[in-house]
């Protein structure tokens, strides 16, 4: 999640917000750029299932959030980067149950902040035959469903086009440094043609 604010030439200010500051599997080296650290703070929780991430979300945003506002300075987030739906696909749910939960997750972000921009990926494919055919049909279907279902600001990233399952995966489900540096270009892209 991102507290940011853009202006008509670049980015301003921006600072990633969340109560995680780590990495699944430890932390890489973060280089500095452009003179200034790498921000770790973020709200990704790896092999959560979009129903779970529910369970949780009025928390995060709500009283976790109210309850370590004196001492992190974590604040609600005008940008959110949501990539949900592979590990629902894991547990063979319903493409359209999977749509309908992505749809609460958005609402309840802007529940909490109406001008929220929620940035939604289409999932990132895996190097699995039996999962494959369910996230296909998750990202077939999500360009019309959040044009028909969502009042407030959403945008349908593309993670799935262009990446390659044999050289950007690191266990044929998630992304290595190449894969990463690809998802996180298309997020930046997709921001910047927003602002």
């Amino acid at each position: 999640m991102l507290d940011a604010t853009p202006t008509t030439e670049k980015w301003n200010d921006f600072d990633f917000i969340g109560h995680l500051r780590d990495g699944e599997y430890g932390n890489p080296e973060w280089p500095p750029v452009n003179g200034q650290s790498f921000d770790r703070d973020h709200e990704g929780h790896w092999g959560w299932t979009t129903d779970a991430v529910l369970g949780q979300l009025d928390f995060w945003l709500g009283g976790l959030n109210a309850a370590l506002e004196c001492c992190s300075g974590f604040r609600i987030p005008d940008i959110a980067l949501v990539h949900l739906g592979t590990n629902d696909c894991i547990n063979g749910e319903n493409v359209n149950a999977i749509l309908a939960e992505l749809n609460q997750v958005v609402s309840i972000l802007h529940d909490h902040n109406p001008g929220m921009h929620v940035f939604i990926a289409k999932v990132i494919p895996a190097n699995d035959a039996n999962i494959q055919p369910c996230l296909d049909e998750l990202n077939g279907n999500m360009d019309d469903f959040f044009a028909s279902v969502t009042s407030g600001r959403v945008t349908v990233v593309d993670m799935a086009s262009g990446f390659n399952v044999v050289t950007d995966l690191w266990d044929n489900l998630h992304p290595n440094a190449q894969g990463s540096e690809k998802m996180a270009n298309r997020w930046f892209d997709a921001i910047m043609a927003n602002y």
